[in-house]
């Protein structure tokens, strides 16, 4: 049963918002431009064929189905994404060739020849895909050499042209030599005799040296430790923190002082006001007692109360009543008054005997004796004095004393963080003399391993952190690099007298001559092990590529005759005669096409037009059937005679019809209108309904 195109299904592909076809043995799409014809095409070439190495297609957007049925009458679907395609599962893919098969059922862009920029329209290469299964040598010898192709195995040797690999084999070669020949002069006057036992010499130096340094850097690692235990002994403990608590200790101590000072002061002013609070009570007793104390009427009463009775006598004899009855009234007063001051002094004459008492107390307590009120209150208002002093003096020395309960915590705390345990207060003057004397010692030692350490001359990072078991003596430093340096310097002296040897290999290896004989030596050896890696190589290539490429010639040759005997099969040569009517016979001539009608052997370019397009599409049918086992197809034509003139426009419909009776089927696209009418007139009564006709 053929391969053919059962019927396509898309939608929102380019102008063609939905699209549906069942396809019959001879097809014609036709449409104007722009109405979709290309779209179309494109969707079913890039549904069913692998197309990437083959033509340059736009990217599609659109969904849809292309169905097929094989030769076993099976459907097969396929879409843009879906994957394996037809060409895939016909005949393989191998790696490195495309295949032909697409190329071979479509015919796009009324192009029908099988190979771009070839006169004849079809290639010796194109048709080595589709006849021979060798084809792959061609890439394979495509990627070889000239000197791989013309090169020769000779016993143990390989001879070729004098250019491209061979001549750089040649030069990698001479480069050997010259290399062994250098290294053999440098191994003689370096590595042997006089400067090579100074080199030992130097090593030996040079290990007693690395020694001593490492124990120099142990040395100065384990200063960097108690350093750095130091200071972060010292971030607490240092001299400011001690001098600033001695400071405190001081000024508390002070004013310890001070307050003892006013508080001896207050005791001594309370010592002349003990008898303060009796003077004071005994000062408001005098006074109360003074106030009762009753006085004698005075003699002045008597007088006048006597003046005015002789007033009296006076104004009656003159006969004057009313100054005779205020004379003697006052007199009356007067007499009266002075009888009861008389007998009020009588009756507080107790008052007198207190005052007596208290004034014999006063001078008991005193020691003087007491006059009056006045001696009282002077010698009360003297001890006030020393009492309000005392009282001032006492609550001063209490306030202050309050004050420093709060240093004295302030001090107690820094003390016990600094001791670690707190801090009797009667021994805080010992501890801060102890912690004063600690800070500068720990200071002391810092400055000194900070000298040590700057007299090592070494970064941290070179510090040796590992004990190399021995111990850093500054004297055997100084000896064995003394010694390190002597050795040095004669070796330099040795070595300076190689110079020129030193230069000649210091050119060969491209390096500065400042380095060392071990840095050139090392460098001598690996540029001769990389170049007689490279001669190794490059010869190992030029052998391998010499014995492929006489394989592939024999596969080659081997493969030509394939080619020959494909084009003498009959399912290529039936189609030719088919289409052409004259024509019998296709074969190379070189890698050229001849064909024949029995008589004449013509070259394919030499035909003509039409008759080129003739067995083009012959070997189109011819070429696909042997791929695909001798059976028919189908053949996708985009406007394939559009260019051709109306004559021929009428053979090629002629070439169609006998494909189409053969068993090909026909997907012609075209926007012409005159092919349509051909296709209509031709094809409609001639196939009936297997001719389907579409306007987009």
């Amino acid at each position: 049963m053929p391969l053919h195109l059962k019927s396509i299904h898309v939608s929102n592909l380019g102008p063609l918002a939905k699209f549906e076809m069942e396809f019959g043995l001879v097809n014609l799409i036709f449409g104007p431009n722009e109405s979709g014809k290309t779209h179309l095409v494109e969707f079913i070439i890039q549904s069913i064929f692998q197309t990437k190495k083959i033509w340059n297609l736009r990217e599609l957007k659109g969904q849809g189905i292309v169905k097929v049925i094989n030769k076993s009458g099976n459907e097969l679907d396929f879409s843009l994404s879906k994957k394996p395609k037809l060409d895939d599962i016909l005949v393989g893919m191998q790696a490195g060739i495309s295949n032909p098969l697409s190329r071979l059922l479509v015919v796009k862009g009324a192009e029908l020849d099988l190979s771009d920029q070839d006169p004849a329209g079809v290639s010796y290469d194109f048709i080595g895909k589709v006849l021979s299964s060798s084809r792959l040598c061609h890439i394979i010898q495509e990627k070889l050499s000239d000197s791989m192709k013309k090169g020769q195995i000779e016993g143990k040797s390989i001879t070729g042209p004098n250019n491209s690999e061979f001549k750089k084999r040649q030069n990698i070669k001479q480069d050997l030599d010259n290399l062994e020949h250098l290294l053999d002069e440098v191994n003689r006057n370096y590595s042997s005799g006089e400067l090579a036992e100074l080199r030992n010499q130097v090593q030996e130096a040079q290990s007693r040296f690395d020694g001593v340094n490492a124990a120099r850097k142990f040395h100065a690692y384990i200063l960097a430790q108690r350093k750095e235990l130091l200071q972060r002994e010292l971030l607490i403990l240092n001299l400011n923190t001690v001098t600033g608590l001695t400071e405190k200790f001081r000024e508390l101590s002070r004013r310890i002082e001070d307050i003892d000072e006013q508080r001896a002061r207050a005791n001594e002013a309370a010592s002349h006001c003990e008898k303060y609070t009796w003077l004071d009570e005994a000062v408001q007793i005098y006074e109360k007692l003074l106030l009762l104390i009753p006085k004698k009427p005075g003699v002045w009463i008597l007088l006048l109360s006597v003046i005015s009775f002789i007033l009296g006598l006076v104004f009656i004899f003159f006969r004057l009543q009313i100054p005779t009855a205020l004379s003697f009234s006052v007199a009356l007063m007067l007499t009266g008054y002075y009888i009861y001051r008389l007998h009020k002094s009588l009756e507080k004459r107790n008052a007198s005997v207190e005052l007596i008492r208290l004034a014999q107390n006063y001078n008991e307590l005193i020691g003087k004796p007491l006059r009056d009120v006045a001696q009282l209150r002077a010698q009360r208002d003297e001890q006030k004095r020393n009492y309000d002093l005392s009282d001032e003096l006492n609550k001063l020395s209490n306030t202050r004393a309050e004050a420093l309960k709060e240093q004295e915590v302030e001090i107690a705390v820094l003390l016990q963080r600094l001791t670690g345990f707190p801090v009797e207060k009667q021994d805080w003057g010992d501890i801060i003399n102890k912690l004063i004397s600690r800070a500068r010692e720990q200071e002391h030692e810092l400055r000194d391993i900070d000298l040590e350490l700057a007299g090592l001359s070494l970064e941290p990072s070179e510090y040796l952190a590992e004990d190399p078991g021995e111990i850093y003596d500054k004297s055997k430093y100084r000896l064995y690099s003394r010694e390190l340096n002597d050795r040095r310097e004669k070796y330099s002296a040795k070595e300076s007298e190689l110079q020129i040897l030193k230069q000649r290999a210091c050119a060969t290896t491209c390096q500065d001559i400042s380095v060392t004989w071990e840095t050139v030596l090392q460098s001598l050896l690996g540029k001769f092990q990389d170049r007689t890696d490279e001669y190794r190589t490059l010869s190992a290539e030029l052998i391998a590529g010499i014995l492929l490429n006489q394989e592939l010639e024999q596969l080659i040759a081997d493969e030509h005759q394939q080619i020959v005997a494909g084009l003498k099969d009959n399912t290529v040569r039936e189609p030719l005669f088919k289409l052409t009517g004259h024509f019998q016979d296709i074969e190379l001539d070189g890698n050229e096409l001849i064909v024949s009608d029995g008589y004449n052997r013509i070259r394919l370019p030499d035909l003509s037009t039409g008759a080129r397009e003739q067995v083009l599409l012959a070997l189109r049918m011819g070429f696909a059937a042997r791929i695909l086992d001798h059976d028919c197809a189908f053949m996708i034509l985009d406007d394939a005679f559009q260019h051709s003139d109306w004559s021929r426009r009428e053979k090629m419909i002629d070439h169609v019809s006998q494909l189409a009776q053969s068993g090909w089927q026909l997907i012609y696209f075209s926007m012409d209108n005159h092919i349509r009418d051909l296709f209509r007139s031709q094809f409609a009564d001639q196939f009936g309904k297997d001719f389907i006709y579409r306007s987009l």
